[in-house]
């Protein structure tokens, strides 16, 4: 299992991680999947959270065409996630997938993990959602997902 590390540790109070998993392609699939790199939302654990209490898990579906997702330099970013109730993105480090300089198609899976959302204000609930886009080390960005509502909880 990678690591992200964090950047900025004001939303998230925790190490958000992210397991990996990649798959294998045939060469038609190959041919269609583009040098951009591409995400798509497959599942939220829930969405309804208790605040400080229930983990949130987003799984994400990536695909990028020469395999450059990741830096080797843990000062570059190529994961951002927003909380909608934030102006700012989160910038988040994950390694390289492929090899650098190796140029190969790759595509799988990730698992981005909110350890502890909580309420910024007063009330008994709110609510939100995340934004989330790559880049790879050309610095081609990705497509920007945006989850469904979830619901944060006292």
């Amino acid at each position: 299992m990678d690591y992200i590390t964090l950047k900025n540790t004001c939303l998230f109070l925790g190490l958000i991680s992210f397991s990996l998993s990649t798959s294998s392609c045939t060469k038609d699939q190959v041919d269609e999947i583009s040098v951009i790199p591409s995400i798509e939302l497959l599942s939220i654990s829930s969405d309804t959270i208790k605040e400080f209490e229930d983990e949130l898990i987003i799984i994400i579906a990536y695909e990028d065409g020469d395999g450059d997702l990741g830096f080797e330099e843990t000062d570059q970013y190529a994961l951002f996630v927003r909380d909608i109730r934030l102006e700012e993105f989160d910038d988040f480090y994950v390694g390289p997938i492929a090899p650098p300089g190796v140029n190969v198609p790759i595509t799988g899976n990730f698992n981005i993990e909110f350890p502890s959302l909580f309420l910024f204000g007063n009330g008994n609930y709110e609510t939100t959602r995340f934004e989330i886009r790559m880049v790879d080390r050309r610095m081609n960005e990705s497509n920007l997902l945006v989850t469904e509502e979830i619901i944060i909880k006292k």
